[in-house]
């Protein structure tokens, strides 16, 4: 979840970073950051309801620039919050201080850095219309990136400072530095100009050892620990009592991080600058720090094959238990959203914050409800009990067709679409907005052989029919139906189960 502060400290030490061209190169993408920043960075609307159209365009501009320049582009999603509960506290911390944001930018009529919510699903529509290859990782995909940016030797495009610490081959590029919209022409293809972060670098210039940027990260208040009680940069600038910047500390930390050689000496070392905290104390603060460390390990990368030949990526051995097996391949694939893995294996969901009107037209509370009743109950319906043996579990198409779950489904969407009488159903308006997209989403649980038998067998419509036809996009296939308006008793059953 990066490093706070650790942006800032390079500003002050731009040398750091070197200046290149890039072009004819691949590319791995940290996917759900870049969907996120690119959002805040293209200056979009924030508080009411997005503007999907403009930010899709804004996703296909960059995309298309990386073609014309010969960078072949591999994003990974993550997908949700893994089987630890490491991080659990910073997430909800993080949920808390996007309530209050939201309640601000309500009242006040201004920005807060609250994301719509369709805006990774609008940013994966978009690069699957593109056919760019995207894969979503079983967890956080922060490790499996920088694995298999260190197999492949190519660069991350990515904020978090995270990959700061990771030992990338071929190094971070940053979005801030990535001037995809000012592409510039050298012989027959153009480059773009951006600045390539390497640790080598980092560490040359601050001497110390590559080794100790995990202790480094996990001492300097990174999301994982907190270790306020360290004075080591106070200790280091030596007559300054005053509360230093998170700048100061970092760099104090670096400097007296130059005399050590090994993460043990250096863990031994700070714990000694708690001389006020006890025995018990300072065992379970150099726990949580080498807990933390491990987050930098890189484990052997799962996902080379998957782009190379589409072989689906394993389950983590601990989701073996509460994850059916035919969620792999769909997820693996961007074609279920993250929140299933959390449901399945934590049995929560953190849902997104959207900024709402105040007053008796403020929705988000009543659907938050109705959707925390329900969506736990559709991921259940599919027999898939975590940690409890199941005597049977259905297949995909059985869960589509139980009734449990159309009912549930259907209550799900009714929570989510149902018409607000305050809202602004004009065009462009918000809950037309919402609408607009949901209808883009196509979303159809009946299958073909069903649909092709209650329309009487679709050979049989074609011949010497001249009834309109239209086009229907799925999120799967492009196909032609013919125009359901058309045959009365089909629609009349639409609308009886719901499905109009």
């Amino acid at each position: 979840m990066g490093v706070k502060g650790m942006l800032s400290l390079l500003k002050d030490y731009s040398q750091i970073y070197q200046d290149i061209r890039f072009r004819d190169s691949k590319l791995l993408v940290d996917g759900t950051n870049l969907a996120y920043d690119l959002y805040y960075r293209s200056n979009l609307d924030q508080n009411r309801g997005g503007e999907y159209l403009a930010y899709q365009v804004q996703v296909q501009a960059l995309f298309t620039t990386l073609a014309d320049c010969g960078i072949k582009p591999y994003v990974v999603m993550d997908g949700g919050s893994g089987t630890s509960d490491i991080k659990l506290d910073t997430l909800v911390d993080q949920a808390r201080g996007k309530v209050r944001r939201a309640l601000d930018a309500a009242q006040k009529g201004r920005r807060a850095g609250i994301l719509p919510p369709f805006t990774t699903t609008v940013f994966e529509q978009t690069l699957n219309d593109m056919k760019v290859t995207l894969v979503r990782c079983f967890g956080e995909a922060d490790g499996q990136l920088a694995a298999l940016a260190r197999e492949w030797s190519c660069p991350v495009l990515s904020t978090n400072t995270d990959f700061y610490i990771y030992d990338l081959p071929a190094g971070l590029l940053h979005l801030d530095h990535f001037q995809w919209d000012s592409v510039k022409t050298s012989g027959a293809r153009g480059y773009i100009p951006c600045r390539r972060y390497t640790t080598s670098s980092f560490c040359t210039f601050f001497n110390i050892d590559r080794q100790l940027l995990p202790v480094f990260a996990s001492l300097a208040e990174n999301d994982n620990v907190s270790l306020r009680e360290i004075t080591c940069a106070k200790k280091v600038l030596a007559g300054r009592r005053t509360e230093l910047s998170l700048t100061a500390r970092l760099e104090g930390l670096l400097r007296w991080m130059r005399g050590f050689q090994t993460t043990e000496d250096t863990l031994t070392a700070a714990m000694d600058l708690m001389p006020n905290v006890s025995q018990q104390a300072q065992t379970e603060v150099r726990t949580e720090v080498q807990k933390s460390m491990l987050e930098y390990e890189l484990p052997s990368s799962s996902l080379g094959g998957f782009f190379s030949e589409g072989t689906v990526p394993p389950l983590p051995a601990e989701m073996l238990i509460c994850v059916p097996d035919w969620v792999r391949a769909p997820l693996a694939r961007g074609e279920l959203g993250a929140d299933i893995l959390d449901l399945l294996v934590h049995k929560r969901k953190i849902l997104p914050t959207q900024v709402e009107r105040g007053g008796s037209s403020a929705r988000g509370p009543s659907k938050a409800e109705e959707t925390r009743r329900v969506g736990p109950g559709c991921t259940r319906a599919g027999g898939c009990n975590c940690g409890r043996s199941s005597s049977k579990k259905k297949e995909p198409e059985e869960i589509v067709k139980d009734d449990q779950f159309r009912r549930l489904y259907r209550s799900l969407l009714e929570a989510m679409t149902q018409t607000d009488p305050g809202a602004d159903w004009g065009a462009g308006g918000p809950e037309a907005q919402f609408r607009a997209s949901m209808e883009h989403l196509h979303l159809n649980t009946q299958d073909e052989e069903e649909e092709e038998e209650e329309l009487g067998g679709a050979k049989g419509l074609d011949l010497g029919s001249d009834r309109p036809r239209v086009t229907v996009r799925t999120r799967y296939r492009t196909k032609d139906r013919k125009d359901r308006s058309g045959n009365p008793e089909l629609r009349r059953k639409q609308e009886r189960e719901g499905w109009l």
